[in-house]
């Protein structure tokens, strides 16, 4: 929800390996979709950093043509009459990117820290630019998406390869009021790694979905008790 009406909007990353970074948004308008922003040069990511069950903050990522993910380049930025106006550059740690992260309450109930998969599918934990915990095992993997930048080197062009990570689902599993973070870890067909925290910190379970394909997205539905 971008402009605050407490009606979802959707939020588009395109990317073209010769034009770069294009993003959208899409709202319902009269029942039908309707691009509100478009032409956006930069990676955009909602996030829900109150813990309100709705994604009301939006954070862009400028996109680099040398790095893909501009390190620390993250703006608040809101819709404004069709147009994104920043609210503020936001502390991040240095490996952030855009893609595959979630805010989450698992450090705290009265905390809302920063989940994301870095450049060595590493999951990471940060409060502002400060890294609060990292996993030893490998998680995400990407999906069926790679995102191909070129670096042009005299009159060469070398290609490096970037994956879209899927997005780690912050969720309360056991109904204590502290979430944790499922994210899949594709390195292992139908694995998904779950992380908690316990009475010795942060902990690292791995768990069979059952399901031999790539997983690329997670979602959770709230029952009737939570």
């Amino acid at each position: 929800d971008v402009d605050g009406d407490g009606v979802p909007e959707v939020v588009v990353n395109r990317y073209d390996v010769k034009l770069g970074m294009n993003a959208l948004i899409l709202a319902a308008k009269n029942g039908r979709p309707s691009v509100v922003a478009d032409d956006i040069h930069s990676i955009l990511v909602g996030l829900d950093a109150t813990n309100g069950g709705l994604k009301q903050t939006l954070w862009s990522q400028d996109f680099s043509p040398e790095t893909f993910f501009g390190k620390r380049k993250v703006e608040r930025v809101e819709l404004k009459n069709g147009d994104l106006v920043g609210l503020g550059r936001v502390p991040v740690p240095e490996s952030f990117r855009a893609t595959g992260v979630t805010m989450s309450n698992i450090m705290g109930k009265d905390a809302r820290a920063l989940v994301y998969v870095d450049e060595y599918n590493r999951l990471r934990i940060a409060s502002g630019p400060e890294e609060l915990w990292r996993s030893s095992s490998a998680v995400g993997g990407g999906g069926y998406l790679k995102m191909e930048l070129i670096r042009y080197v005299i009159r060469a062009g070398m290609s490096k390869f970037y994956n879209a990570e899927p997005t780690p689902l912050s969720v309360d599993l056991d109904g204590d009021g502290n979430e944790e973070v499922v994210v899949p870890q594709n390195q292992l067909p139908g694995m998904l790694a779950v992380v908690f925290r316990g009475p010795a910190g942060v902990r690292f379970q791995q768990v069979y979905s059952g399901f031999e394909g790539m997983i690329t997205g997670l979602g959770a539905i709230p029952g009737e008790d939570k």
